[in-house]
């Protein structure tokens, strides 16, 4: 028996034991049948996982890579793969625990010619991806840049200085040479500008990016540039651009999913001691001191019960224009009350309350309002709350009063009527909830108006859908929202 049929059968699984025990003494002696066995697995397996149920290892299939022209296909693919400017170095169990020489062919998966048809992400014309089932393989460029590849996902090497990651994980350490460094994705393109940094693409188009040192830029599909430091990381996709910040998560790249050690409370109420809000107690306590009697004490008694900073304006979190105190602020004034809790609410959505007139507020959807809601509002709040100096204080957001509620029962007031076609309300709050939510000790609850209001079974119904909808957009999935008020 000639050793390509040795190593169908073999691969196929239809020796019997003694011909598999024969065969085995032989592939351990000979380097040439090694090596056969190494690019037949390394070929089969590739097609294998592009086509899944679709491809069956069978003797004919296996056989019919040997004949033309699908052979000159495969070897095209091989080469490709083989004589790329990366070289590989494979960090995973042996599949076959008998040969190690498996180890590589059983964690890089070659594609197939028909790649461009059925793997999506990949764009036609480039070269055909690499496709690693699990384990982390390193791909080392001339110009000293390192990527390493964590299965299960799939690349391709665009250009000595660029790579498309098509799902999965990398991480990419990049020195002052090969500054420039490129990782392009179906949601945006990374920039390296001196850096050591991670991203995935866990979903067709949705990609993440931490930045562990130095810097990156991000470049969205709308064109929007968004630059990040050590520490920072965002998500991002084709439809919304950014669609949340969070801190940098090297762990989630350099092992596999561990158990939750999240600090994160089922019930942040329980057992809490809410901030009192020291510009608020000020101003009763200066109020009833022009009453006396029983009317100067009841007041005075309000004072002392908590309640929730409104963030109104992005005034409002730096503590400027007339506002007495910042967010950093009202957090160090908590601790130093002695308090484990804070309320807040998040309210400057554009066109913000657009059916009614005293609540209106700064930001217009026609002005950029929602880039500027997410960059100058959100993104400040994050930063405030991310100092490791806050980790140990809950922070219990309200999002954004009537933005969602309006959007069923007031659809005839123009600013309503713009937030539910450009999707700016669902959106806004789809970003303040996966940025500001991405800390383990902070708290969302989505604003859902009162009974009066959608409790009606023709306003319900509806509701009940939105929130579906805003829930499933939300980086994270909708077990971000703690609950409803």
């Amino acid at each position: 028996m000639n050793v390509e049929k040795q190593i169908t059968d073999y691969l196929a699984g239809e020796m019997n034991e003694a011909a598999k025990a024969e065969f085995e003494t032989r592939a351990l002696e000979d380097a040439e049948v090694r090596r056969q066995l190494l690019d037949q697995r390394m070929v089969s397996a590739g097609l294998h996982a592009l086509l899944g149920d679709r491809f069956a290892l069978e003797n004919g299939i296996l056989s019919a890579l040997h004949a033309p022209p699908l052979a000159q296909s495969v070897d095209r693919v091989m080469a490709q793969t083989l004589h790329s400017p990366v070289t590989r170095k494979v960090i995973r169990k042996p599949v076959m625990t008998w040969v190690p020489w498996s180890l590589a062919a059983a964690a890089v998966l070659v594609a197939s010619m028909l790649v461009t048809q059925l793997w999506p992400g990949v764009k036609r014309n480039e070269p055909a991806p690499l496709v690693f089932e699990d384990g982390a393989e390193t791909l080392n460029f001339a110009n000293g840049a390192k990527v390493t590849v964590h299965g299960p996902a799939s690349v391709t090497q665009l250009g000595p200085s660029e790579v498309r990651l098509i799902r999965g994980r990398l991480t990419a350490i990049v020195p002052p040479a090969a500054r420039g460094f490129a990782v392009e994705t179906n949601a945006g393109r990374v920039v390296d500008l001196g850096t050591r940094f991670g991203v995935a693409m866990e979903a067709p188009d949705s990609a993440e990016v931490h930045v562990f040192e130095g810097k990156v830029e991000v470049t969205t599909k709308q064109k929007h540039i968004v630059p990040l430091v050590a520490g920072e990381a965002v998500a991002f996709d084709p439809v919304r651009g950014v669609a949340a910040r969070m801190r940098a998560n090297e762990a989630r790249f350099v092992m596999a999913a561990a158990p939750s050690t999240s600090s994160h409370l089922d019930n942040p109420f329980d057992g809490a001691t809410f901030y009192r809000n020291v510009d608020y107690t000020a101003a009763v306590k200066a109020a009833a001191d022009l009453h006396s009697g029983a009317l100067g004490q009841q007041m005075r008694q309000v004072a002392s019960f908590p309640t929730f900073v409104w963030l109104d304006s992005i005034a409002a979190v730096h503590g400027e224009g007339g506002y007495p105190r910042s967010l950093a602020g009202h957090l160090d004034e908590a601790f130093a009350q002695g308090a484990n809790a804070i309320g807040i609410v998040i309210y400057d959505m554009p066109n913000r309350d657009g059916s009614a007139l005293a609540s209106n507020g700064e930001l217009l959807i026609a002005q950029d309002g929602l880039h500027r809601y997410k960059t100058e509002y959100i993104d400040a709040i994050f930063k405030t709350r991310s100092q490791s100096k806050y980790a140990g204080l809950r922070i219990v957001m309200v999002i954004e009063p009537d933005s969602l509620p309006n959007l069923i029962t007031n659809l005839s007031f123009p600013r309503v009527a713009e937030a539910h076609a450009t999707g700016a309300y669902v959106q806004g709050v789809q970003y303040a909830i996966g940025t500001l939510r991405s800390l383990d000790n902070t708290y969302a609850y989505i604003d859902v108006a009162h009974a009066g209001w959608l409790g009606w079974s023709n306003n319900l119904k509806p509701f009940a859908e939105l929130l579906k909808k805003v829930g499933a957009g939300i980086p994270g999935g909708n077990s971000k929202v703690d609950g409803f008020i």
